[in-house]
């Protein structure tokens, strides 16, 4: 089976590497709320709980009380591997929590999130990919098998946020934060494979499951110079991720081969990331906010991958109307760059750069009940390795969320 070798390091990016869900970092994502989906720009935030993740010294600026914000997000899944004129497709959605609390207390304010930092949950690729392909035709290489009957895979990875911290404010102009966040991240793969020729068909199935968990710091501060301009900054240390395997089955030998063996250990940090967002006020119904996420890829420890990679990055721009005093109306705009090479992409979830439109709107539906309904689509840039296979996706997201005040 030497000359299926080669394909196999294809099955191992697979296994190595999440599955983000929406444009941004290979592996960092920042879908964490209703507000984020119906403006694609938070970091300059100051108006809702979920700045305790985009902006959090910004949670100073909120008014006097205890938060409680939570939101759910659909994002729907179609991707495929084109591969000699064959397309393979998985269509899975998501469902994608989160979770928001914040007091404020005149010059302090505390909070707590739960987000979903990493991952994509799950992708089922009912008739395989470019990955199981590459699998199969490592096992061609023997003289006992001359046809691939069937191939299946399916994947799931999944990161697990719990963020706490607090914030202070200096005085009117600025105020900064400090806070910790831990990830509890999973990935489980189950692949398998169908030949057949000289011998009867024989299935070679590989299944197996990743832990790993770790904490980052994250600090900001908030300038607001003038009351219609404030700026945001943010910034989050990698979270080193040392991931255990757990292997269940694997017939083929392909994982041990590539060094996912039982207990042992890949890894692969959650890389660190810059935030900056900068909101300005034209007139009292109008506000602007614009933002800059950059996710420092080359700086993570993934065993040797950051070196083929570049630093990726979110851009983006919003505007938010105020209709009524009780209605507010959003337009944003993101462009994600993501910094790998089409031959490293992932198949599974392909890493493409995107350019991302979102709207929606927010209702006050009574004093203290916000209500944030979130519509759009992220185009992504098809993209074709040099083995002939072309990666593309379409993920079309809707979001609702409730931010209520207590007291």
């Amino acid at each position: 089976m030497k000359k299926g070798l080669p394909w196999l390091y294809v099955f191992s990016l697979m296994l190595s590497l999440p599955m983000p869900l929406l444009a941004g970092g290979i592996d960092n994502k920042q879908n964490w709320s209703a507000e984020y989906m119906r403006t694609l720009n938070r970091n300059a935030s100051t108006d809702a709980a979920d700045v305790v993740v985009y902006n959090p010294a910004g949670s100073i600026k909120m008014e006097n009380g205890f938060y409680g914000n939570v939101s759910v997000q659909a994002v729907s899944k179609d991707f495929s591997n084109t591969i000699g004129g064959t397309t393979y497709t998985s269509e899975v959605p998501s469902y994608i929590p989160g979770f928001f609390g914040l007091y404020k207390k005149d010059r302090w304010a505390g909070y707590f999130a739960f987000t979903i930092p990493g991952g994509g949950g799950k992708v089922k690729f009912d008739d395989g990919n470019a990955t199981t392909m590459a699998v199969a035709q490592g096992l061609l290489a023997l003289p006992v098998f001359n046809t691939i009957n069937d191939q299946t895979l399916e994947a799931e990875g999944v990161y697990y946020g719990f963020t706490f911290g607090g914030a202070y404010a200096i005085n009117a102009i600025v105020s900064v934060s400090i806070g910790a966040r831990y990830i509890e991240a999973q990935k489980d793969v189950q692949g398998a494979v169908t030949v057949s020729g000289i011998a009867p068909a024989r299935t070679f199935v590989t299944a197996f499951q990743q832990n790993a968990n770790g904490w980052a710091g994250i600090a900001g501060i908030n300038i607001t110079p003038i009351e219609a301009l404030n700026i945001g900054i943010r910034y989050e240390t990698r979270t080193p991720l040392d991931f255990e395997t757990d292997v269940h089955q694997d017939d083929s030998g392909a994982a041990a081969a590539l060094g996912f063996i039982q207990g042992s250990k890949t890894r692969r940090d959650l890389p660190a990331t810059f935030g900056l967002g900068i909101s300005y006020r034209f007139i009292p119904k109008l506000r602007a906010e614009t933002t800059l996420t950059y996710y420092l890829q080359k700086n993570a420890d993934w065993n040797g991958a950051e070196q083929r990679v570049s630093n990726g990055y979110d851009l983006g721009l919003a505007f938010e109307y105020t209709i009524i005093p009780r209605l507010r109306a959003s337009l944003g705009y993101a462009y994600s760059n993501v910094g790998i090479q089409a031959d490293d992409i992932l198949p599974e979830n392909p890493e493409l750069d995107a350019h991302t439109f979102a709207g929606g709107i927010v209702f006050q539906a009574r004093p203290g009940l916000d209500l944030n309904f979130g519509v759009g689509q992220a185009a992504y840039a098809e993209n074709k390795n040099t083995r002939g296979v072309t990666f593309d996706k379409n993920n079309i997201f809707l979001a609702f969320g409730m931010n209520y005040k207590f007291f």
